[in-house]
């Protein structure tokens, strides 16, 4: 109905798989209307890279955006003693000091890095920035 009021220009979706974004793809296609997801919005980090749903996403010219990029650190609720900190992780440290940069800026510039927009959680104006200085930062293969 909004398409149809022109109330909308894009339409964004989150946490849809393959198959939900091909079926809704399929009726669009079929139905010769409507608005094409632009965007999908999923949990991903290198412990959860979705790799095959952005090559998916990337045929279709569907933008991905990362939340939880950093690992949901901070997520009490759904963390438990057993799953890894990707903050704390040895590697990824050791990777952000081979660069001078901080383990956060290497888990925002993988997803930057793979054409996904990161989206993680600031808490502070410091943060904010830190996460924007990752541009002049090119990963190597190995550390992807």
């Amino acid at each position: 109905a909004a398409v149809r009021a022109g109330l909308t220009r894009s339409i964004g979706a989150s946490n849809f798989n393959q198959a939900q974004l091909a079926a809704i793809d399929y009726v669009q296609v079929s139905t010769k209307g409507g608005i094409p997801i632009a965007v999908n919005q999923v949990e991903s980090h290198p412990l959860l890279p979705q790799t095959s749903l952005l090559d998916f996403c990337r045929a279709r010219k569907i933008v991905v955006t990362a939340y939880s990029p950093l690992g949901s650190p901070d997520n009490v609720r759904a963390r438990t003693d057993s799953d890894p900190s990707l903050l704390g992780d040895a590697g990824i440290a050791a990777i952000g000091a081979s660069y001078g940069k901080s383990a956060a800026q290497v888990l925002v510039r993988f997803h930057t890095q793979r054409g996904v927009v990161a989206i993680p959680k600031s808490k502070t104006p410091a943060y904010m920035a830190a996460n924007l200085d990752t541009f002049d930062l090119e990963l190597s293969e190995a550390h992807m």
